[in-house]
């Protein structure tokens, strides 16, 4: 069995892999609908609403990543972290708010109208 050596898989790496492989689908798949466009319609040049449309995504894609290079974000420790990966703790905190809000909602919330009815009944 034959190993390649390879970089280890970095976290940072994730962001231009995934910025990669939208450049590589969107050149491999206009490529293929200009050729489509060529072939069968050539007086009318249609694909260039795809390539323009899609092409706005990957410059905004592309973009997004530029500025996460740039300006990288820093967490409350003094961490450079990348505005793309989620702060779990924080994430955690505010989904227990957000139970104990549900909690206390489910608490105040009326019981059902027999209940009410009862309790309206009795104050005569």
């Amino acid at each position: 069995m034959c190993s390649f050596p390879h970089a280890p898989f970095h976290s940072s790496d994730a962001p231009r892999k995934g910025f990669l492989a939208h450049l590589v689908t969107y050149l491999t798949v206009n490529i293929g609908l200009l050729l489509i466009n060529l072939l069968t319609t050539p007086d009318v040049i249609w694909a260039i609403w795809p390539l323009f449309g899609w092409g706005l995504g990957v410059l905004s894609h592309g973009l997004r990543l530029l500025a996460n290079d740039t300006f990288p974000s820093v967490s409350p420790s003094g961490q450079t972290t990348s505005t793309d990966t989620p702060d779990w703790t924080r994430v955690e905190k505010r989904l227990q708010n957000l139970e104990a809000i549900a909690a206390e909602e489910d608490l105040e919330a009326p019981q059902s109208s027999s209940a009410a009815s009862t309790r309206t009944g009795t104050a005569h």
